[in-house]
């Protein structure tokens, strides 16, 4: 074989070589690109576009997100197995949000509720103490110092927010805003806060005229009394 042949047959051989990994890395790229176009359309369907606007099964979808889309890497995942399995991954990410936002019961085993620790000047022993809810003194006392507040004798109302934070009423008899209907679901949890129940409910409802639970969606406890915001847009009472 001549020096020419050798040299041609070298040529072609690192062309071959090169469109090989050319076509290897363009299929990666096609697969990155539609992980990204998957991941892109579920955040901008479900309004997640910052990461503020997160919650908690934001945050484990988020792995389960990352893991599928580091599978392109692995030669033992097809591009249909890969695409199927990010489709099924986003739409049980949005079934979990739906019933995150339309049910009471999901939202408090997801989420959980506010926690309070301190009502009227005293401390709420049963709730610090309960197993289910590792209320940290020292960092609620960290807290409060951040917001300019020396001493718990200051402190009319405290309670801990599912995210972690720290809301704080410092005047006697006020209670921040508890949302207690939402989207046609009653939040037992807050009545439970407020010392208010059902009844008292459904009898304040009766006073505003609002037939059913359904007709609201947002209802609040605030300053001593409910305040409904219906389906209609309609709110009641009317300040």
């Amino acid at each position: 074989m001549t020096l020419d042949a050798l040299l041609h047959h070298d040529i072609h051989l690192i062309l071959v070589l090169l469109f090989r990994e050319l076509k290897h890395y363009l299929f990666l790229s096609a697969e990155l690109f539609a992980g990204f176009a998957v991941v892109m359309a579920y955040l901008r369907y479900t309004g997640r576009t910052q990461f503020m606007q997160m919650n908690a099964i934001d945050m484990i979808g988020s792995f389960i997100l990352g893991g599928l889309l580091g599978g392109i890497f692995s030669s033992s995942m097809s591009f249909y197995d890969y695409i199927v399995s990010l489709v099924l991954s986003v739409w049980m990410l949005g079934t979990l949000n739906y019933l995150y936002l339309h049910s009471d019961f999901f939202h408090h085993a997801t989420v959980g509720d506010p926690i309070p620790v301190i009502k009227d000047g005293k401390f709420l022993m049963e709730s610090i103490l309960a197993k289910n809810t590792k209320v940290d003194i020292l960092n609620i006392t960290s807290q409060l110092n951040l917001k300019g507040i020396l001493s718990f004798r200051d402190v009319a109302y405290a309670q801990i927010e599912p995210d972690g934070s720290l809301t704080v009423v410092m005047e006697q008899g006020e209670l921040p805003a508890m949302v207690i209907v939402y989207a046609g679901g009653i939040r037992d949890e807050a009545l439970k806060i407020i010392g208010k129940t059902v009844g008292d409910l459904f009898a304040d409802m009766k006073i505003h005229r609002i037939d059913s639970i359904n007709d609201i969606f947002l209802a609040e406890y605030v300053r001593g009394s409910f305040r409904y915001i219906c389906k209609t847009g309609h709110a009641f009472p009317q300040y």
